[in-house]
């Protein structure tokens, strides 16, 4: 089975990422265009649990009933040990500044993301699913708050005192860890102990794949969805008086809000293009969905690129600055000039994308 609103909802995924990589690579950089410094939301941190919801929704909605163990865990494990390696390919292109490899990112999270959720899928009944991820939302809670880390003490919740920082140190040692962003080696937004509650981000899109997978399209799934959303809107917003939303350690609170805020996006691309048919409009994001993993490695290379070359020689700005510079700070303002790049990067996106669509030209993991 494959929903048009899967695509499109995976499709602004894709194009939402691009948008605010670009604009965040700028010095100038508007605040929705920047991930929350620690504790708190902007748009941008929408991207990743999105990522999640939609691998979630296509574990649910591409399953098949009777096939065996023999017949799922081969193809689960290829998939997610190739969502690793492409990761960890990229890390190895980009060394950090200790001269170690980062080990975690987000392809490694979406890859073991998807071996749990798929595994938990198929071995579990929805009812101990769900218990499963209330287990693990909790557990995670707890231990963040109860568990005490050496020199630091117990609930500390910043990135060299938080529980999760101090499981990555351990285990994974500072020359793998990121060193971008301010954490220089305390930790990894990406990493051991965190994506635990990332696998319930997961869970929430393998539930809604369910629960359309063998519906006919109606408005009242819609709202079901839209209602579904908001009440864990309402429930991440409520846990976070206790457990804030940060994004960088994946608190119990963000997973159940941006949960939520997947299930009202997803909840609205299902209506207009299940239920009213309205793909026409919509197709663009389709082009972005049908080809996600190509614009994600294909993207981000291109920033790599572009930042790593220079333009002339002697102390020469990237070739990214040298873009922003010549051809949109002449009539723009800087922070302007950064969000017209990135909206331009996104255009040119998706008439690669489209390009290669309409040859049947569709890379996956």
């Amino acid at each position: 089975m494959r929903l048009s609103s899967l695509d499109v909802f995976r499709g602004l995924t894709i194009a939402l990422m691009i948008l605010v990589n670009m604009a965040g690579a700028s010095d100038h950089c508007y605040y929705a265009l920047d991930h929350a410094p620690w504790i708190g939301w902007t748009p941008t941190d929408l991207v990743f649990p999105f990522f999640l919801f939609a691998v979630g929704m296509a574990i649910a909605v591409t399953s098949k009933a009777g096939r065996s163990r023999s017949q799922t865990y081969p193809k689960i494990l290829k998939r997610a040990a190739l969502l690793f390696a492409i990761g960890a390919l990229g890390q190895c292109l980009d060394p950090n500044p200790a001269g170690g490899v980062r080990l975690m990112g987000i392809l490694q999270r979406i890859g073991l993301c998807y071996l749990f959720a798929a595994v938990i899928s198929f071995e579990l009944s929805v009812r101990a699913q769900l218990a499963l991820c209330a287990a693990i939302l909790f557990g995670y809670w707890a231990a963040v708050c109860l568990i005490p880390v050496p020199g630091f003490g117990a609930g500390v919740l910043t990135r060299e005192a938080s529980l999760p920082s101090y499981i990555d140190r351990l285990l994974l040692g500072r020359g793998h860890l990121y060193y971008g962003d301010g954490w220089n080696g305390a930790g990894d937004p990406e990493g051991l102990f965190s994506t635990l509650p990332a696998i319930v981000s997961t869970m929430i899109g393998c539930f809604a794949g369910r629960w359309v997978r063998d519906k006919k399209p109606a408005s009242r799934l819609s709202i079901d969805l839209l209602v579904a959303g908001l009440a864990l809107i309402t429930l991440g917003t409520a846990w976070s008086w206790s457990f804030p939303i940060i994004k960088k350690i994946w608190t119990s609170s963000y997973a159940l809000f941006m949960g939520g805020w997947a299930l009202l996006v997803f909840g609205a691309c299902y209506e207009f293009a299940e239920v009213r048919g309205k793909k026409k409009w919509l197709e663009p994001f389709e082009h972005f969905g049908r080809n996600s993993l190509a614009a994600f490695v294909g993207s981000l290379l291109v920033m790599h690129v572009l930042e790593v070359i220079t333009v002339g020689s002697g102390p020469s700005p990237s070739a990214f600055e040298w873009i922003i510079r010549r051809v949109f700070e002449p009539w723009l303002d800087p922070y302007s000039a950064s969000a017209a790049f990135a909206v331009a990067t996104v255009v040119v996106w998706w008439q690669v994308l489209r390009w290669m669509d309409r040859r049947g030209w569709h890379f996956k993991a």
